[in-house]
């Protein structure tokens, strides 16, 4: 499983690696804040806070993202699974519009199966109505192509933000790393067959927050489920 974003990867992604590595998956995570999908195409000169976990205990807190990174990383690792985790730094980049890199990412991984992590809410109104219509631009580009994860609509991050930023405290990063594990693991056919365990419908994935997302067809919102509540 390859893991590639912006500066909340650098907070959650070391708790993504324990998850998935703890399943039995080679994983490898990079974060580099500030970054959008068209940096780990076209590269960029400094991280300002990077993480990087190639399948092993020893993370690195930095990296070099060189032109065509994701390229050489996916031909390199040739993985089963890939998340994206982008969509704050779209706020000051003129929207979702103005990167080409999104569609290109996605050519790449065509026929894997693909997550994309979207902007998390913020405590800000402003930022937060930004949040809802980058990630409702980003499902919309993104299609069929990948299962769109919406952060915001995780209710139990709401309140796990560092003052008035996008930025996870370090409970906040541990939920949303358990809530995207639970949302892939469960959603992965091959790997409950692997287990001898019956595929789990989408309809029936636990939720690990009371919130969990599912894009709806013709709504601009992803519709909220409890299951808890069902």
């Amino acid at each position: 499983i390859l893991l590639v974003g912006d500066s909340h990867v650098v907070g959650y992604g070391q708790h993504f690696y324990d998850l998935f590595k703890a399943e039995g998956f080679n994983t490898y995570v990079y974060g580099c804040s500030g970054t959008r999908a068209i940096h780990y195409i076209n590269g960029l000169d400094n991280c300002n806070g990077a993480l990087a976990i190639e399948n092993s205990e020893n993370s690195k807190n930095n990296l070099e993202l060189t032109e065509r990174f994701f390229n050489q990383k996916f031909k390199e690792y040739n993985p089963n699974i890939v998340v994206f985790s982008f969509g704050t730094n779209y706020l000051n980049a003129n929207g979702v519009n103005s990167d080409n890199a999104i569609t290109t990412l996605l050519d790449h991984v065509n026929g894997k199966k693909c997550f994309w992590v979207g902007a998390p809410i913020s405590k800000s109104k402003t930022n937060h109505i930004f949040s809802r219509e980058i990630n409702n631009e980003l499902s919309r580009i993104i299609g069929d192509r990948c299962t769109f994860i919406n952060p915001v609509q995780i209710s139990e991050l709401e309140d796990k933000m560092t003052g008035g930023t996008f930025h996870f405290n370090s409970e906040g990063s541990k939920i949303l790393a358990e809530a995207l594990h639970t949302k892939i693991i469960y959603g992965l056919s091959w790997y409950s067959n692997l287990m001898g365990e019956d595929p789990i419908t989408d309809s029936e994935v636990p939720s690990v927050t009371p919130g969990e997302e599912r894009m709806i067809e013709g709504n601009d919102e992803p519709v909220v489920y409890n299951r808890k509540q069902e």
